[in-house]
């Protein structure tokens, strides 16, 4: 395991992670695959794709780059708390609760539950290998389809949120921490930078 360490140390430890083809991949590696759905099972729980892991920090643990290639600048009261984070070890985006923070975002470390406040950068790499786009959108059902075949139905609440949204919008797949626990996750729409609550229906 690669722990986040400090500035003096972290140059190295990028140049390790650009040259190191060793470094496992959570979604074959770490966490065993259901072969009949596009989910992961963890510690008997099933999480449809809403795991990202951390690919790389900056020198100064000012910005992180997530395994679609997105970046988020990290809050920074956070930043030394990020250096105690294991590298690949599964982290999820939720919203951030606190009213007054500029940080829409919170990214939380799935295996210890520590966080820390986040906002988008840079979007995912533009048809990534983790990057996921909308490919049908049904406003009247409030459903949603992504690249691989995921329908997600919005909550009713957000209705009004998918006025702006079109085909190929990058998305991205968070949990939510919020309102409506029915809906379990939310999607964050890259170009507008907005979320709906949402739930998967396959």
């Amino acid at each position: 395991m690669t722990r986040i360490v400090k500035p003096l140390a972290t140059l190295l430890l990028c140049l390790t992670l650009h040259i190191n083809a060793n470094v496992p991949n959570p979604s074959t590696d770490i966490f065993p695959q259901d072969e009949t759905s596009k989910g992961l099972w963890v510690k008997d729980i099933y999480y449809p794709e809403s795991f990202h892991w951390i690919l790389e920090p900056s020198i100064l643990g000012d910005i992180i780059k997530l395994e679609d290639g997105s970046q988020w600048s990290v809050k920074p009261e956070d930043r030394k708390s990020l250096y105690d984070w294991i590298l690949s070890e599964p982290v999820i985006i939720t919203q951030n609760p606190s009213w007054f923070s500029k940080y829409n975002y919170r990214i939380v470390n799935r295996d210890t539950g520590a966080s820390i406040a986040i906002d988008m950068s840079l979007g995912p790499l533009l048809g990534g290998e983790y990057t996921h786009w909308i490919t049908a959108i049904d406003r009247n059902r409030r459903e949603i389809q992504l690249e691989d075949g995921s329908i997600w139905v919005v909550s009713q609440l957000d209705t009004y949120v998918l006025g702006d949204w079109l085909l190929n919008n990058t998305i991205m797949i968070g949990a939510n921490s919020g309102w409506l626990s029915s809906y379990e996750f939310i999607l964050i729409n890259v170009e507008t930078y907005k979320y709906v609550r949402a739930t998967q229906l396959n």
